[in-house]
């Protein structure tokens, strides 16, 4: 077998050409964009064996790559410019809650974006194709300490305060789940051009995104892209991890360091990136290899008894202008969230199966794993603890994303995830385990 692989690198601008709604903290159509700090953009990775098998790895700065919007949008794009297939082209997203929305009420807005966004994707991924030289492997595996962290923090009190939607209270419910501190890294160096640099990262911190405002940007990843490409001169591509509901390792955002500050935070990661790569071995190429599961999951629909409440919250939620008023009601009829709200009216909507695209992609010593779902640690570090491979990236918001895929012991706890989830419990331990099966079967 031939251990030969070509990759190449592309990327487009993907900012809207006008303003309009944002997605994030559930209120989409509703935050509407009135400044760009930094420009979002979509990256494409093209890999290839000596056979001419041919992969696109996509990232693109969104909250969620939905199949039926983003995924479908950037898929036939790419697919009618390159020839690539569809199945062959994988869809990320970054998780930026400061990004266009690509679903919403403004559906003359999501359908202009969509058309724009996959022209975009089209010119990133021919560039990709033609940016394509032979290249060497390296990979490299490094513990980042106090840097893994979202929505729950550590108080000066020993407790955790949740910071969902704006609102921060001490002793907040919380599920401490396991905090995934690797970072990992794959590097294509080629001869006579500028070597890639894949990172696979598990961090919620989303610091620019607020419900009032309508500042555009890629968050902290920006940042980060700009300074590790600037200080390194390779090519650059972030893949957003398992990352749901991690929990703090140090109070570091109590330092002022990073609190509400995705630049120190983009420039922190940056560096250990730069570390990172220091560290690098190398691993084999070879042929190029797929698998792909339409996974079939039950839906939940146990609080349907409360959607004529939520559609009540939900309708008037809005028409309230005060947040202690808005905050009152949600309360009044048991909402932690408007987005809760919202939740159980859709679910109350799905059938009683629920299809989610797994796909797995391997190349050498190495593989990726698709999730298409915000999917908490425990279960993304199942799948890189189990894997046969050398290294394994689990990303997730990849191909389709619609919810929470909570692990079961977020099940014990009143949390967000849980009540806003749409699978039964263990639903993502079995996902998480057939992930693994299907890398196996794969080496």
């Amino acid at each position: 077998m031939s251990e030969l692989i070509y990759a190449g690198f592309g990327r487009a601008d993907t900012t809207p050409e006008e303003y309009g709604p944002m997605s994030g903290f559930g209120t989409d159509a509703r935050r509407i964009c009135n400044n760009v700090i930094d420009r979002v953009m979509g990256t494409c990775v093209a890999l290839s064996d000596a056979q001419n098998n041919t992969f696109l790895l996509c990232t693109v700065d969104l909250l969620n790559a939905k199949a039926e919007t983003v995924v479908k949008a950037a898929r036939e794009a790419i697919t009618v410019a390159t020839g690539v297939p569809g199945e062959r082209i994988m869809v990320a997203a970054t998780h930026t809650h400061s990004g266009p929305a690509t679903y919403s009420a403004e559906v003359a807005f999501t359908n202009r974006y969509l058309n724009y966004f996959g022209k975009q994707m089209a010119k990133a991924a021919v560039d990709a194709m033609a940016d394509r030289k032979e290249a060497k492997i390296y990979i490299g595996q490094k513990i980042v300490k106090n840097m893994t962290f979202v929505r729950h923090y550590l108080m000066n009190d020993g407790t955790y305060g949740g910071s969902c939607f704006g609102s921060f209270k001490s002793g907040a419910k919380a599920h401490l789940d396991v905090a995934d501190e690797q970072m990992q890294l794959i590097r294509f160096v080629r001869e006579g051009a500028r070597d890639i640099v894949l990172m696979n990262w598990q961090s919620h911190a989303t610091f620019i995104g607020h419900p009032d405002e309508g500042n555009m940007s890629a968050d902290y990843i920006g940042v980060l892209r700009n300074h590790v490409e600037g200080l390194t001169g390779c090519h650059f591509a972030f893949f957003q991890g398992a990352c749901g509901n991690l929990v703090p390792t140090s109070r570091i955002e109590e330092e002022n360091l990073i609190e509400k500050n995705h630049i120190a935070y983009g420039r922190l990661l940056a560096q250990k990136v730069i570390e990172g790569l220091e560290e690098l071995r190398p691993v084999k190429g070879g042929c190029i290899k797929t698998k792909q599961l339409q996974y079939k999951a039950e839906v939940d629909h146990g609080d349907d008894p409360r959607v004529p409440d939520a559609q009540y919250v939900c309708d008037r939620f809005y028409q309230l202008e005060d947040p202690k008023e808005r905050m009152a009601l949600r309360k009044q009829y048991g909402f932690n969230s408007i987005y809760h709200a919202t939740q159980v009216i859709n679910r109350s909507r799905l059938p009683a199966y629920i299809e989610m695209e797994l796909d797995a992609l391997c190349i050498g010593d190495i593989s990726f794993s698709t999730v298409p779902y915000e999917m908490f640690c425990s279960n993304g570090k199942y799948i890189k603890d189990n894997t046969p491979f050398a290294m394994t990236f689990v990303m997730g918001y990849c191909n389709g994303s619609n919810s929470y895929l909570a692990d079961k012991a977020a099940f014990r706890y009143d949390c967000y995830e849980v009540n806003t989830r749409r699978f039964y419990e263990g639903v993502a331990e079995d996902v998480a385990q057939t992930h693994v099966k299907m890398l196996e079967s794969l080496r």
